[in-house]
């Protein structure tokens, strides 16, 4: 179990030793990596032993500053799709109460119309009942056939 640990603390001692190598291939991209460039090396990388404390500070504070952008421009992000889920969602409701709206009037409409003729059946009742009453009167009229005499009587058959 030692032998494992010290094995391990050696290969970790080789990592930290590497030198990086920037490189650039064919299409002008650039990358780092452990070993030499198979085709331009642009440079090695210095080890951090090699930077001087005023470097290292310059160096944090271009990085804090480039995390800085990056969390505003994330807070930023988030904001707008925020943004967008509150318009979809006022949207969605619109709707919805565009729809509710269109069904009540709708409904109302059925009512009003089932109202206008309910009225229109009852009037044509009451017109068939009072033709039936004309109806009756007349051939009441008829039977009796009635005519007035000399004394300002009727003379009725």
């Amino acid at each position: 179990m030692k032998t494992l640990i010290f094995l391990f603390g050696v290969m970790i001692s080789f990592q930290v030793d590497a030198e990086i190598f920037k490189c650039k291939d064919s299409t002008n991209k650039i990358s780092y990596q452990n070993n030499p460039c198979s085709t331009t090396t642009l440079g090695k990388v210095r080890k951090d032993a090699d930077v001087s404390e005023d470097d290292r500070l310059r160096a944090q504070e271009r990085i804090d500053v480039v995390f800085e952008r990056e969390r505003q421009r994330n807070a930023a992000e988030e904001r707008e799709r925020a943004a967008r889920q509150d318009k979809a969602k006022k949207f969605q409701l619109e709707k919805e109460a565009k729809v509710n709206e269109d069904k009540k009037i709708k409904f109302l409409e059925r009512q009003a119309i089932a109202a206008e003729q309910g009225a229109v059946a009852a009037k044509e009742a009451a017109v068939s009942a009072n033709q039936a009453r004309i109806a009756a009167e007349q051939t009441r009229n008829q039977q009796l056939r009635c005519r007035p005499d000399h004394a300002g009587g009727l003379i009725c058959n």
